[in-house]
């Protein structure tokens, strides 16, 4: 059943990457065609899959001309993919499905509502990104709500270039603790190509950058606080923190002298608890105690910070690590 219309919804298309996403490609696309609202364009690109992905697109691609698809002839990355969907598009909006997740009939139309009545009462010319919430729902089962920033419909919601150090770092302040992944994130068109869209050095931690730079071109980041989408953990996506290390030192160094200065204290001590999240996947508990108790003699201040704005992912990272669920 359609939502009747209070507003005019302006062309839209959902954007979907796929990469080896056989076993559930298929309710990602159709949690896009089931869309309570009008969608323009639904655009897939498959980043070079060495399973079924691409010829299960292709089937159901067949039987709806909404649908087009593109095929990478190498793997070329999640940021690659998303730029080209954007260059694709011939859409006034873009929102993002990933090829695991399912998305609720309902959330384009909550997060489209979000952008033009937020236009409407702080200015039309305002850039943003909307991000809804969402459930992580883990192969145990267990299940966690995320919440993004600017959830809070009766204030303005974060912005400036402040808020780059924010996302960065991290805060213990309620209003600017939220996750901003792009899965769940919609955005006009032309915004983003005006911030030239993601970087495609970046295969990892591609979002974090693409908000920072949102954030250093005023951009405002309006949330929902009600979940529209339902996010798989399964152990393919299991996050390398060598990896995020190497990719967190490549933010470290592309904004040097723009939001903070070299050797500063506080990406020191992020790069050590994103070691101490390594070793907790690794079970290496005695190198996580040592760690911590060393964090707390130096930076006393930062681990109090630290503890009370993430002391629920790190036991959520414990107990992953005791049940190699992830």
């Amino acid at each position: 059943m359609r939502i009747t219309n209070d507003i005019n919804i302006p062309t839209i298309a959902i954007c979907i990457t796929s990469f080896n996403s056989e076993k559930y490609i298929s309710r990602a696309i159709n949690s896009a065609l089931n869309q309570s609202v009008i969608i323009n364009e639904i655009i897939i690109i498959d980043d070079n899959s060495n399973d079924n992905s691409y010829e299960i697109i292709r089937n159901i691609a067949k039987n709806n001309k909404k649908i087009k698809i593109f095929k990478n002839k190498v793997n070329k990355g999640v940021a690659y993919c998303r730029n080209k969907l954007i260059k694709l598009t011939r859409s006034k909006y873009v929102i993002f499905f990933d090829d695991d997740d399912y998305s609720y009939p309902e959330r384009v139309y909550h997060q489209i509502s979000r952008i033009i009545n937020y236009k409407k009462e702080y200015g039309e010319n305002l850039k943003v990104l909307c991000y809804s919430s969402r459930k992580q729902i883990y192969e145990d089962n267990n299940k966690k709500i995320l919440h993004p920033l600017g959830i809070n419909e009766n204030v303005l919601c974060p912005n400036g270039s402040n808020l780059a150090e924010i996302i960065l770092f991290g805060s213990i302040k309620k209003e600017f603790n939220g996750s901003c992944p792009t899965n769940s994130l919609m955005a006009k068109t032309e915004d983003l190509r005006f911030i030239k869209c993601f970087d495609e050095k970046f295969r990892r931690l591609e979002d974090t950058d693409l908000n920072i730079r949102a954030a250093l071109n005023d951009f405002h980041f309006v949330g929902i606080k009600k979940v529209l989408l339902d996010q798989y953990l399964y152990k393919k996506n299991y996050k390398n923190f060598s990896s995020e290390i190497f990719y967190f030192n490549l933010l470290y160094e592309k904004y040097i002298d723009i939001i903070y200065k070299k050797n500063d204290r506080r990406f020191i001590f992020e790069k050590k608890i994103i070691l101490i999240k390594d070793n907790i996947f690794k079970k290496k508990y005695l190198k996580v105690f040592i760690s911590i108790v060393t964090l707390i003699v130096i930076h006393p201040k930062l681990i109090i910070k630290r503890f009370f704005r993430s002391y629920s992912n790190l036991y959520n990272l414990f107990k992953i690590s005791l049940t190699r669920n992830y």
